[in-house]
């Protein structure tokens, strides 16, 4: 079977709000009381969340938000959105079947899985403002973060999309002007894990500040293919990140991110469990088939879950490269605001069903191959306050644009159960 896609967009919407502020709570938990900078140590200070575009005191705002501080991040070690569920009660990060880069997430049960470009996630990923429709690799972005809000429930007008699950907002760490810093640290563990990452800001006279940083991680395979010799799921990825600031005033100020990621490795390591003893083909040699399936199954269960015998590798690669640039002008009680994003994504993987060809027949085999996928946003913002800042308005015009190829290929003779 052979199936190829093609998907256009160019919807373009105009999303006027309202915006009631006062008696609005926000759902707050322990762990979202950090101090702020300013404080002495013992008085919690002021948590700022841009949950509705703009930005506003947690308890202000009336959404259903989780807010993780860069600084949480580093004392709980979460280096990819892979483990942010861990500090976000109301999230799940689960992998797409047989690929170790691709994720998909879910909250108060809204999630998507099939991985397809055919299909929208229900929980959205912000990065910078601006939306990561497609997952690969997106998990890689946690590094040298400011902070991480993940949204529950539905998110609509603000956002120009219809999130059905909630919203993920990954906030990077932004230049500084007339200010030398930076961090540096690594880790090394068991099956040669190894992960560096840092940053250093890099002010540029009066007006700009450059911001570099990077994250460079890797694992070998814990299982082993007893067929190729082989050491499997595998993981080895390179994500890095520049940003210019640009600040003439204190009344407009630009930032310009540039984003990339890439990775791969060898999937497979499916464990076959049990054999269907009702074939699907009419062929004369059902009862060999049958047969030489159950004692690859015998063979199988004499070993352990961890080797496995497939009649070859299944690699994974992709590919996710981004351009944010955000312009942010203040005259007159009101801030218009731009945001800028355009996307490349890249990915192709094979998988296979976990059982070498048996009578010169694959049990199954999926190679889904040269997904290509491009995006453009733009999003204009006119943000102001009326009647002594008792209402807080806003209005913008959201622009999106995607459109890809995936082409796919499934050959199987028979599909039974694996894990």
């Amino acid at each position: 079977m052979k199936s190829k896609f093609l998907m256009t967009g160019r919807p373009a919407c105009f999303a006027p709000a309202l915006l009631g502020a006062g008696s609005a709570v926000a759902q707050v938990t322990e762990s979202q009381k950090a101090p702020s900078s300013a404080d002495s140590g013992s008085a919690v200070g002021e948590v700022i969340v841009t949950a509705r575009r703009r930005a506003e005191d947690i308890v202000k705002t009336p959404v259903a938000v989780t807010a993780i501080s860069g600084a949480q991040l580093k004392a709980a070690n979460v280096t990819s959105l892979n483990e942010i569920d861990r500090l976000a009660p109301s999230l799940r990060v689960s992998p797409i079947v047989g690929r170790l880069d691709q994720v998909t997430f879910s909250i108060r049960g809204m999630n998507e899985t099939s991985g397809l470009i055919t299909a929208d996630p229900a929980v959205g990923v912000y990065f910078a403002d601006a939306i990561q429709t497609r997952s690969q690799g997106v998990g890689r972005a946690l590094f040298d973060i400011a902070s991480v809000q993940v949204l529950n429930g539905p998110q609509g007008t603000l956002f120009g999309r219809n999130l059905t699950g909630g919203a993920i907002l990954i906030e990077p760490n932004a230049p500084v002007l007339d200010k030398w810093e930076g961090y540096a640290q690594g880790t090394y563990g068991n099956y040669n894990r190894r992960e560096f990452q840092g940053a250093v800001n890099i002010p540029l006279g009066d007006m700009f500040a450059l911001r570099l940083g990077a994250n460079i991680s890797g694992r070998d395979g814990y299982m082993h293919n007893v067929v190729t010799n082989t050491d499997i799921r595998s993981d080895y990825s390179n994500s890095y990140r520049a940003s210019l600031l640009f600040e003439p005033t204190n009344y407009f100020h630009n930032t310009l991110i540039f984003d990339g990621f890439n990775g791969h490795g060898l999937g497979g390591g499916f464990t076959p469990v049990a054999v269907n003893p009702e074939l699907a083909l009419p062929v004369p040699f059902n009862a060999a088939l049958i047969a030489g399936e159950l004692a690859a199954l015998k063979a199988q269960q004499a070993r352990s879950v961890y080797d496995v015998a497939e009649d070859q590798n299944y690699p994974f690669s992709d590919s996710n490269y981004g351009l944010t640039n955000t312009s942010a002008l203040e005259t007159g009680g009101l801030t218009f605001k731009n945001i800028f994003n355009w996307r490349r994504v890249k990915s192709s993987d094979v998988q296979g069903s976990g059982l070498p060809p048996i009578l010169g027949l694959d049990i199954l085999e999926v190679i889904n191959n040269d997904t290509d996928v491009h995006q453009i946003t733009d999003e204009i913002q006119v943000l102001g306050s009326a009647l002594d800042n008792h209402i807080d308005y806003q209005a913008g015009f959201y622009y999106f644009r995607e459109h890809g190829e995936s082409v796919g290929v499934c050959r199987h003779s028979q599909v039974h159960t694996v894990n």
